[in-house]
């Protein structure tokens, strides 16, 4: 006789399973529309309310996003969303260009044999094309991690990327030189355009933080409590 294992909080294991990453998937993006701050405290109960699940399903998300380096934990107080200055925001873009010059790396010595490169053509979403463009990237390389690690880079950078400051160099012709080295899968030319991708954005970090946030430098936000 077959039976149904549940989990504490009342779930089938398989629907407790699916209705944690559909919350993840949703708070993820929360964090990356912007519409949950830098500096804001996660309000779990407002959550599992708008969610319509339990506070446990809410803080199992919360605590997975926290792997993901998307929310941090305070001790007796909660999750927040991790405060953004001048100097984390280069450590993000830094860290970016890191992993996929390795994935380039890794790719140029043992090459994913699973991947057909299709042509990467530009759309009207700069925002959406330099990450899916990234993504391909780190497919080259035969290793889940770095593919892995670029998609939390995409749910981390996604906030800045949206701001006018970006935008306007991406319009710039930076994408089509991406799509015209993605087409010839040329690993020289993408390596040099990553690296140029990251300094102009390095180059006008406090502008792109202040458009985002309204802060820049040690300037800390730190918005009331709550969704």
């Amino acid at each position: 006789m077959s039976s149904t294992r549940f989990t504490q909080v009342g779930f089938p294991m398989a629907e407790s399973a699916s209705l944690i990453e559909q919350v993840i998937n949703r708070i993820r993006d929360e964090v990356c529309s912007g519409n949950l701050l830098p500096g804001q405290r996660v309000n779990v109960t407002a959550m599992s309310q708008k969610y319509l699940c339990s506070k446990s399903t809410v803080r199992m998300a919360l605590s997975r996003l926290v792997g993901e380096g998307l929310l941090e934990i305070h001790t007796n107080d909660g999750f927040y969303r991790p405060l953004v200055t001048d100097q984390s925001a280069r450590d993000q873009y830094r860290w970016n260009m890191e992993v996929l010059l390795m994935g380039l790396d890794n790719a140029t010595v043992n090459p994913n044999p699973s991947i057909e490169p299709a042509p990467f053509v530009p759309g009207p979403d700069p925002v959406a094309d330099i990450e899916r463009l990234f993504s391909l990237v780190a497919a080259l390389a035969d290793n889940k991690h770095f593919v892995r690690e670029i998609k939390r880079q995409n749910a981390i950078l996604h906030p800045l990327r949206l701001r006018k400051a970006d935008l306007n160099l991406a319009s710039s012709g930076e994408l089509q030189a991406f799509a015209d080295a993605w087409l010839r899968q040329d690993t020289g030319a993408l390596r040099e355009l990553i690296v140029a991708y990251h300094k102009r954005r390095l180059n006008i970090v406090p502008q792109i933080v202040t458009q985002a946030y309204g802060a820049t430098g040690s300037d800390l936000i730190n918005p009331s409590d709550g969704i």
